[in-house]
């Protein structure tokens, strides 16, 4: 049932998909994004294009540049530093972060793993539609594969050991199933820093983290960041200004479940 919602509608919660409001706050929307371009309006990767406004209740903050916006300041890290950077995204989706990243960094590699061959074909479109605004010096390689183990990634790691690594992964769950003790100790042997999102439950949370720290990494637990509607008025005409105000609310809305947050992991 919630996938054939998600289809439709783009939400995975049964009760939002039968509130009227929300279709109300879909259309308004649609009318703002027309107002105001296509493009992201604010946040690190202003000026990115994502393809498909059906595409998902997370396209709104993403297009606000709201959306995981406790996140931004762990990529500003990248912006500068000596050496080039390596990023693996482990669940790419759209190809938000790879793209994103790609745009803001001095130079490196990107490797998107995504599973969905659905979210491959969006990923490839985004970068495509994107091409003018990325940065040259940036590789991105789109990977239609599941990591299993730590030999997926194995030869990457090693190509890239001089470089600064950055792993973002967010497989809704699947990071317990990944990121076992076998799989973290052999990601110990390289300077490194991992931005897990957790879902589920805290114990599992915790028994991964617990594993984390055994093999040497420090922990930081990411909070929400609450995000100012003020801040996003300037340069709106009216019109936008006005729904802006109505669906603050419902566009920031990230559709989260209750236990849901970011963790930085690193040894560096």
């Amino acid at each position: 049932m919630r996938k054939i919602i998600y289809r439709f509608s783009g939400i995975e919660s049964v009760a939002e998909s039968l509130n009227p409001f929300y279709y109300l706050s879909k259309i308004f929307f649609k009318l703002f994004s027309f107002l105001n371009g296509k493009s992201i309006l604010h946040g690190p990767f202003k000026g990115m294009i994502l393809a498909d406004l059906r595409r998902g209740s997370e396209y709104a903050p993403k297009y606000l540049g709201t959306y995981e916006s406790e996140l931004y300041p762990y990529f500003d890290e990248y912006k500068s530093v000596n050496k080039p950077t390596m990023i693996i995204d482990i669940g790419a989706d759209d190809g938000y972060y790879s793209i994103g990243l790609s745009k803001t960094l001095e130079r490196g590699v990107i490797y998107s793993y995504e599973l969905n061959p659905d979210s491959c074909v969006h990923l490839q479109k985004n970068i495509e539609i994107n091409r003018e605004l990325l940065n040259k010096s940036i590789q991105i390689q789109v990977i239609n594969k599941k990591i299993e183990n730590f030999l997926d990634i194995r030869d990457i790691l090693e190509t890239h050991k001089d470089y600064s690594i950055l792993i973002k992964s967010d497989i809704e769950g699947g990071e317990y199933d990944l990121f076992q003790e076998s799989f973290i100790k052999s990601l110990s042997k390289y300077p490194l820093t991992i931005l897990i999102e957790t879902h589920l439950s805290l114990e599992m949370e915790n028994n991964l983290i617990d594993n984390f720290i055994k093999n040497g990494f420090k922990t930081e637990m990411i909070d929400k960041i609450y995000k100012k509607n003020k801040i996003y008025y300037k340069h709106l005409n009216l019109i936008s200004r006005i729904l802006l105000f109505i669906y603050w609310n419902n566009w920031t809305n990230e559709h989260r479940p209750k236990f849901n947050r970011w963790i930085k992991l690193s040894n560096i």
